[in-house]
């Protein structure tokens, strides 16, 4: 039925295909219908919290999810205010955070080697300016850098502190 109703739409000339409607199945099973039909990115909107897996699993690209989403936005008033972003990637519990680094801030003290960074956390990539790089231990943080950190839930609000 989707495959017909898809080709009908010419979908084999799309870039992305995103399925929204009312069910988290529906949606599912017509990314995975586009994903055939040769449509490269698909997006679905999944309510559904366990079938965020399963829709991963079978080739859906992305998921959005309300709730996800929501709590995100939520947890985000709880930090600093020196974060800019929250993502909770869906497969695992790990969360990506985008940080502003202020002036005199913790993490500008020392390379990242020498302080004690949680272990559960890790500090990813670093946009200073027009350059971006992929941060290592001898990477030293610099006030108004933009700093991506992936992290555990139980390390979120210690890795705050070195923002702060």
């Amino acid at each position: 039925m989707y495959k017909t109703q898809l080709q009908d739409e010419a979908i084999r000339e799309y870039d992305a295909f995103v399925a929204v409607t009312n069910n988290s199945e529906t949606n599912i099973l017509a990314c995975v219908a586009a994903k055939r039909l040769g449509v490269e990115r698909t997006i679905a909107e999944v309510e559904n919290l366990e079938y965020i897996r399963l829709a991963e699993s079978m080739g859906v690209d992305a998921v959005i999810n309300k709730k996800l989403i929501t709590a995100g936005r939520i947890f985000k008033f709880t930090l600093s205010n020196k974060v800019r972003f929250i993502k909770y990637m869906s497969g695992t519990n790990a969360e990506v955070l985008e940080f502003i680094v202020a002036p005199d801030t913790a993490i500008t003290k020392q390379p990242l080697k020498d302080m004690n960074f949680p272990k559960n956390a890790i500090v990813g990539g670093v946009i200073r300016g027009n350059e971006s790089f992929i941060a290592v231990g001898d990477t030293h943080i610099q006030a108004y850098d933009r700093v991506a950190v992936f992290a555990l839930p139980e390390a979120v609000k210690e890795v705050d502190k070195f923002f702060r």
